[in-house]
């Protein structure tokens, strides 16, 4: 008999893992690698002739991939941060902010330095100043996992994470619109705001 209560995110097995989640993780992950392939294939402009099928495709992958990527990701943090009880599993949580925040600056770094040292081979810049702003300014293919940290953070504060799923998916709903509208094209988008406003409505969904 199935004693889980409504609404809660379930547990794993003996693993602690769940199946279908991991393969769910494992499908996005496939999109994001496949679409920033066909980033690579169309930002060289040298495959013209193939954009015919290269566009089709990338549209359709980025037309869900992320939102949906947000929602197993809100929907592993429930299941893992939050005690169904209106509280936050802190050392949990802090220890998963601390080994993300790692893993962001470690492979950001890595990243910059390749493309430096290899800039007449790649499809756009990267500078000095790039590592100095990676605090506030993630770069590149980066702001996925720095989103997530803030994400997070956000919702680990307790008047958040026990509002009423009522009252916050519509407000997320609409932070997603105006977030959406009003950003300026090609601004710097100082701590990923405009990208965590959008996204946040698809994580705590």
């Amino acid at each position: 008999m199935d004693t889980q209560r409504p609404g809660t995110a379930p547990s794993g097995g003996a693993s602690g893992r769940i199946g279908y989640i991991d393969a769910l993780k494992g499908f996005t992950a496939l999109l994001v690698v496949l679409g920033h392939i066909l980033i690579g294939y169309i930002g060289s402009g040298k495959y013209d002739d193939a954009k015919p099928i290269l566009f089709p495709l990338y549209n359709g992958i980025y037309a869900f991939h992320m939102p949906l990527f947000m929602v197993v990701s809100g929907y592993v943090y429930r299941g893992a941060y939050l005690d169904g009880q209106g509280g936050i599993r802190r050392d949990r949580l802090v220890r998963q902010v601390k080994n993300m925040v790692f893993v962001y600056f470690l492979f950001a770094i890595v990243f910059i330095l390749f493309k430096l040292a290899f800039a007449q081979y790649t499809n756009s810049d990267a500078s000095l100043r790039n590592l100095l702003e990676l605090p506030v300014l993630p770069y590149d293919l980066f702001w996925y996992l720095y989103d997530l940290i803030l994400l997070y953070l956000i919702f680990s504060i307790p008047a958040l994470a026990n509002a009423s799923w009522k009252l916050m998916l519509p407000l997320l709903a609409a932070l997603g619109v105006v977030v959406t509208v009003f950003r300026r094209p090609q601004s710097s988008d100082w701590f990923s705001l405009c990208k965590v406003g959008y996204y946040a409505f698809f994580f705590y969904l």
